[in-house]
Protein backbone atom coordinates (compact mmCIF):
# COMPACT_ATOMS: atom_id res chain seq x y z
CA UNK A 1 0.00 0.00 0.00
CA UNK A 2 1.53 3.39 -0.90
CA UNK A 3 0.62 6.59 1.27
CA UNK A 4 1.17 9.56 -0.98
CA UNK A 5 0.64 13.01 1.36
CA UNK A 6 -0.12 15.69 -1.00
CA UNK A 7 1.63 18.81 1.36
CA UNK A 8 1.00 22.64 0.93
CA UNK A 9 4.47 24.51 0.10
CA UNK A 10 3.76 26.46 3.74
CA UNK A 11 4.00 23.26 5.15
CA UNK A 12 6.78 22.44 2.98
CA UNK A 13 8.95 24.95 4.21
CA UNK A 14 7.70 24.61 7.64
CA UNK A 15 8.96 20.68 8.10
CA UNK A 16 12.58 20.47 8.18
CA UNK A 17 14.65 17.92 6.03
CA UNK A 18 12.57 18.25 2.85
CA UNK A 19 15.16 18.25 0.55
CA UNK A 20 15.35 15.58 -2.26
CA UNK A 21 11.94 13.98 -0.35
CA UNK A 22 9.90 15.46 -2.40
CA UNK A 23 8.46 13.03 -5.39
CA UNK A 24 8.13 14.98 -8.36
CA UNK A 25 6.44 12.47 -10.65
CA UNK A 26 3.21 13.31 -9.86
CA UNK A 27 3.13 17.38 -11.12
CA UNK A 28 0.86 16.62 -13.98
CA UNK A 29 -1.07 14.04 -12.37
CA UNK A 30 -3.73 14.77 -9.13
CA UNK A 31 -2.93 12.13 -6.60
CA UNK A 32 -6.25 10.58 -5.25
CA UNK A 33 -7.23 7.15 -2.59
CA UNK A 34 -7.57 3.98 -5.03
CA UNK A 35 -7.11 0.06 -4.45
CA UNK A 36 -3.36 0.34 -4.13
CA UNK A 37 -3.18 3.73 -2.67
CA UNK A 38 -3.94 6.58 0.14
CA UNK A 39 -4.30 10.26 -0.28
CA UNK A 40 -3.82 12.47 2.72
CA UNK A 41 -3.42 16.78 1.42
CA UNK A 42 -1.96 18.28 4.27
CA UNK A 43 -2.17 21.96 5.74
CA UNK A 44 -0.35 23.70 8.29
CA UNK A 45 -1.99 26.68 10.29
CA UNK A 46 -0.05 29.05 11.93
CA UNK A 47 -1.34 32.84 12.40
CA UNK A 48 1.96 34.09 14.53
CA UNK A 49 4.67 32.91 16.55
CA UNK A 50 2.78 32.85 19.64
CA UNK A 51 0.53 30.26 17.97
CA UNK A 52 1.00 26.82 18.55
CA UNK A 53 1.06 25.18 14.80
CA UNK A 54 -1.35 22.51 13.94
CA UNK A 55 -1.81 20.36 11.46
CA UNK A 56 -4.94 19.44 8.94
CA UNK A 57 -5.16 16.14 7.10
CA UNK A 58 -7.68 15.37 4.51
CA UNK A 59 -7.96 11.81 3.10
CA UNK A 60 -8.94 12.22 -0.80
CA UNK A 61 -11.75 9.57 -0.56
CA UNK A 62 -13.40 9.93 2.11
CA UNK A 63 -13.03 13.89 3.04
CA UNK A 64 -12.35 12.49 6.38
CA UNK A 65 -10.36 15.11 8.24
CA UNK A 66 -7.91 14.46 11.22
CA UNK A 67 -6.07 17.36 13.19
CA UNK A 68 -2.51 17.11 14.79
CA UNK A 69 -1.45 19.50 17.03
CA UNK A 70 2.44 20.11 16.51
CA UNK A 71 4.65 21.88 19.31
CA UNK A 72 7.98 21.52 17.63
CA UNK A 73 9.03 21.60 13.92
CA UNK A 74 8.90 18.09 12.79
CA UNK A 75 10.64 15.82 9.34
CA UNK A 76 8.65 14.28 6.82
CA UNK A 77 9.36 10.87 9.03
CA UNK A 78 7.70 12.34 12.18
CA UNK A 79 4.38 13.65 10.26
CA UNK A 80 4.07 10.50 8.48
CA UNK A 81 4.33 8.21 11.75
CA UNK A 82 1.89 10.92 13.24
CA UNK A 83 -0.53 10.94 10.73
CA UNK A 84 -0.54 6.84 9.99
CA UNK A 85 -1.06 5.97 14.63
CA UNK A 86 -4.34 8.95 14.32
CA UNK A 87 -5.48 6.89 11.40
CA UNK A 88 -5.09 3.88 12.62
CA UNK A 89 -6.55 4.92 16.00
CA UNK A 90 -9.38 6.57 14.25
CA UNK A 91 -10.46 3.41 12.25
CA UNK A 92 -10.26 1.19 15.27
CA UNK A 93 -12.50 3.49 17.34
CA UNK A 94 -15.39 4.41 14.75
CA UNK A 95 -15.38 0.42 13.74
CA UNK A 96 -16.67 -0.21 17.30
CA UNK A 97 -18.85 2.75 17.50
CA UNK A 98 -20.60 1.97 14.89
CA UNK A 99 -20.82 -1.93 15.60
CA UNK A 100 -19.08 -3.18 12.48
CA UNK A 101 -16.88 -5.39 14.71
CA UNK A 102 -16.68 -6.87 17.61
CA UNK A 103 -13.57 -6.25 20.19
CA UNK A 104 -11.80 -9.48 19.35
CA UNK A 105 -12.51 -8.51 15.38
CA UNK A 106 -10.59 -5.10 16.07
CA UNK A 107 -7.55 -6.32 17.62
CA UNK A 108 -7.39 -8.69 13.89
CA UNK A 109 -7.83 -5.59 12.27
CA UNK A 110 -5.29 -3.32 14.06
CA UNK A 111 -2.87 -5.95 13.52
CA UNK A 112 -3.57 -6.16 9.93
CA UNK A 113 -3.46 -2.12 9.90
CA UNK A 114 0.49 -3.05 12.02
CA UNK A 115 1.22 -5.58 9.42
CA UNK A 116 0.55 -4.31 6.13
CA UNK A 117 3.40 -2.90 3.87
CA UNK A 118 3.41 0.32 3.41
CA UNK A 119 5.92 3.01 0.98
CA UNK A 120 5.67 6.67 1.52
CA UNK A 121 5.52 9.22 -1.18
CA UNK A 122 5.80 13.04 -0.65
CA UNK A 123 4.06 15.64 -3.02
CA UNK A 124 4.03 19.51 -3.07
CA UNK A 125 1.29 20.15 -5.64
CA UNK A 126 -2.17 22.70 -5.65
CA UNK A 127 -4.52 20.66 -7.05
CA UNK A 128 -8.04 22.04 -7.87
CA UNK A 129 -10.86 19.94 -6.82
CA UNK A 130 -9.50 18.92 -3.82
CA UNK A 131 -7.71 21.58 -2.86
CA UNK A 132 -10.59 23.40 -2.84
CA UNK A 133 -12.26 20.63 -0.45
CA UNK A 134 -9.52 20.84 2.03
CA UNK A 135 -9.64 24.78 2.20
CA UNK A 136 -13.03 24.82 3.21
CA UNK A 137 -12.34 22.47 5.97
CA UNK A 138 -9.29 24.54 7.57
CA UNK A 139 -11.71 27.26 7.12
CA UNK A 140 -13.66 25.62 9.71
CA UNK A 141 -10.97 25.06 12.02
CA UNK A 142 -9.59 28.07 11.66
CA UNK A 143 -12.82 29.45 12.34
CA UNK A 144 -13.81 27.22 15.57
CA UNK A 145 -10.19 28.37 16.87
CA UNK A 146 -10.63 32.23 16.57
CA UNK A 147 -14.28 32.24 18.10
CA UNK A 148 -12.85 30.30 21.02
CA UNK A 149 -9.99 32.40 21.18
CA UNK A 150 -7.27 29.49 21.05
CA UNK A 151 -3.53 29.87 20.09
CA UNK A 152 -2.93 25.92 20.24
CA UNK A 153 -5.10 22.91 20.31
CA UNK A 154 -4.37 19.86 23.13
CA UNK A 155 -4.63 16.55 21.64
CA UNK A 156 -8.20 15.61 23.26
CA UNK A 157 -9.68 19.24 21.85
CA UNK A 158 -8.43 18.28 18.37
CA UNK A 159 -10.01 15.02 18.52
CA UNK A 160 -12.98 16.78 19.61
CA UNK A 161 -12.66 19.17 16.53
CA UNK A 162 -12.24 16.60 14.54
CA UNK A 163 -15.53 14.67 15.57
CA UNK A 164 -17.76 17.80 14.75
CA UNK A 165 -16.12 18.37 11.31
CA UNK A 166 -16.91 14.74 10.21
CA UNK A 167 -20.42 15.24 11.56
CA UNK A 168 -20.03 11.77 13.10
CA UNK A 169 -23.74 10.74 13.95
CA UNK A 170 -23.25 8.18 16.65
CA UNK A 171 -27.14 7.40 16.54
CA UNK A 172 -27.00 5.80 12.85
CA UNK A 173 -24.96 2.58 12.40
CA UNK A 174 -22.18 1.92 10.03
CA UNK A 175 -23.94 0.50 6.35
CA UNK A 176 -20.97 -0.81 4.35
CA UNK A 177 -22.88 -0.48 1.27
CA UNK A 178 -23.89 3.17 1.21
CA UNK A 179 -20.64 4.06 -0.53
CA UNK A 180 -22.84 7.23 -2.25
CA UNK A 181 -22.86 8.69 1.56
CA UNK A 182 -21.16 11.91 2.29
CA UNK A 183 -20.70 10.68 5.72
CA UNK A 184 -16.93 11.15 5.80
CA UNK A 185 -17.24 7.87 8.92
CA UNK A 186 -18.76 5.64 6.85
CA UNK A 187 -16.92 6.07 3.86
CA UNK A 188 -12.97 6.07 5.99
CA UNK A 189 -14.79 2.47 7.26
CA UNK A 190 -15.42 1.15 3.83
CA UNK A 191 -12.27 2.02 2.80
CA UNK A 192 -10.44 0.56 5.97
CA UNK A 193 -12.82 -2.77 6.38
CA UNK A 194 -11.38 -3.00 2.49
CA UNK A 195 -7.91 -2.66 3.53
CA UNK A 196 -7.07 -3.70 6.75
CA UNK A 197 -10.50 -6.20 7.39
CA UNK A 198 -9.40 -9.17 5.60
CA UNK A 199 -11.17 -12.51 6.93
CA UNK A 200 -13.43 -10.00 8.95
CA UNK A 201 -16.45 -9.65 7.18
CA UNK A 202 -19.77 -11.52 8.09
CA UNK A 203 -21.37 -11.52 4.56
CA UNK A 204 -20.30 -12.35 0.98
CA UNK A 205 -20.06 -10.13 -1.51
CA UNK A 206 -20.22 -10.22 -5.84
CA UNK A 207 -16.23 -10.15 -6.73
CA UNK A 208 -14.73 -9.97 -3.48
CA UNK A 209 -13.25 -13.04 -1.69
CA UNK A 210 -14.99 -15.06 1.27
CA UNK A 211 -14.98 -12.71 4.38
CA UNK A 212 -13.48 -10.10 3.05
CA UNK A 213 -14.92 -6.36 2.96
CA UNK A 214 -15.43 -5.56 -1.21
CA UNK A 215 -13.30 -2.52 -2.63
CA UNK A 216 -15.34 1.14 -3.15
CA UNK A 217 -12.91 1.92 -5.28
CA UNK A 218 -14.27 0.23 -8.53
CA UNK A 219 -14.75 -3.39 -10.08
CA UNK A 220 -11.56 -2.75 -12.50
CA UNK A 221 -9.22 -1.92 -9.45
CA UNK A 222 -10.68 -4.57 -6.93
CA UNK A 223 -9.43 -7.18 -10.14
CA UNK A 224 -5.91 -5.72 -9.30
CA UNK A 225 -5.80 -5.55 -5.90
CA UNK A 226 -3.51 -8.59 -5.30
CA UNK A 227 -0.39 -8.62 -7.89
CA UNK A 228 1.14 -11.56 -8.66
CA UNK A 229 4.34 -9.89 -7.40
CA UNK A 230 4.96 -8.25 -4.18
CA UNK A 231 6.13 -4.10 -4.50
CA UNK A 232 9.38 -3.07 -2.35
CA UNK A 233 8.44 -1.19 0.12
CA UNK A 234 10.04 0.77 3.15
CA UNK A 235 10.68 -0.89 6.11
CA UNK A 236 8.01 0.44 8.84
CA UNK A 237 7.38 0.17 11.89
CA UNK A 238 3.97 1.73 13.66
CA UNK A 239 2.97 1.52 17.39
CA UNK A 240 -0.29 1.43 18.43
CA UNK A 241 -1.75 1.81 21.59
CA UNK A 242 -3.51 -1.11 23.11
CA UNK A 243 -7.39 -0.20 21.42
CA UNK A 244 -9.68 1.15 24.76
CA UNK A 245 -12.59 2.04 22.40
CA UNK A 246 -11.26 5.89 22.83
CA UNK A 247 -8.21 7.72 21.00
Amino acid sequence: MKLVFNITPELEQWLKNTAGRIDQSYLDTEPDTDAHQVNWNCQIIAYSNSQKPTLVAVESFSSFCVILPLSNQQTLVDLQEMLLIRWGNELAYHCAESGVLTDTEIQSFIKQFIQKSKSYCWVSKQFGQQQTRVDRIVNQVKMRMQNAALKGLSKEESIELGDQLNLKNKSTKYNQWDLHSNSPVSRLLADGLFRFGKGLAKESFDHTPDKHFPCPHGLGRLQMVNPSSPQSTDNNVVCLSTFKKKR
